[in-house]
């Protein structure tokens, strides 16, 4: 469970986060705390939520996409949600995750991206996609970020995590016949 440190009030940052099976929230939360750890005013909610930011300066947007470019569960509505905010004096960027195996890659990011364009904020750092929950990809936009904002010090980079390896010496091979009945 992800547990903000920073209420809606006082949030000048807000992470919106949009999962299918929650993988995204992993990013999430790396990119979350390394901002944090630089002083800033990040609250990092779903896409259902729907708080009033008084103080929001910036808006990142993490977004999977789901079915034929449609919104993971819990981003049904948040399309709607953004035309009923003016987003004056904010700046956003927007990075999307999918699989370049589907016709509709990263389809949902580009939707909020138009969306977004259609309102008064500023684009911060052009959209960007992580295929396949690639860490250099991921890596990458946050060098991006990072150079945009200034942030020398932001480190929200993911590492592989490594896996135990282990030998093995193949004793004996069984022949199983797919036809017969167990």
């Amino acid at each position: 469970k992800f547990k903000n440190k920073i209420n809606a009030k006082d949030a000048e940052i807000i992470l919106f986060v949009g999962s299918e099976n929650g993988s995204t929230w992993q990013f999430a939360k790396s990119f979350h705390e390394a901002l944090l750890e630089q002083g800033k005013r990040i609250r990092t909610v779903g896409l259902q939520e729907n708080e009033h930011y008084p103080k929001l300066k910036e808006l990142i947007i993490f977004t999977s996409t789901y079915g034929i470019g449609e919104a993971p569960y819990n981003g049904k509505n948040f399309v709607d949600q953004l035309k009923n905010n003016s987003f004056e004096n904010v700046s956003y960027s927007i990075l999307g995750f999918g699989s370049k195996q589907y016709s509709d890659f990263c389809q949902y990011a580009f939707t909020i991206n138009d969306q977004l364009k259609q309102t008064p904020a500023n684009e911060f750092i052009p959209i960007q996609t992580v295929d396949n929950k690639n860490i250099q990809q991921f890596n990458n936009w946050v060098a991006s970020y990072k150079e945009k904002s200034g942030l020398q010090n932001l480190n929200a980079s993911l590492k592989l995590k490594k896996h135990k390896t282990y030998n093995f010496k193949v004793l004996s091979n069984s022949y199983i016949d797919s036809s017969s009945e167990y």
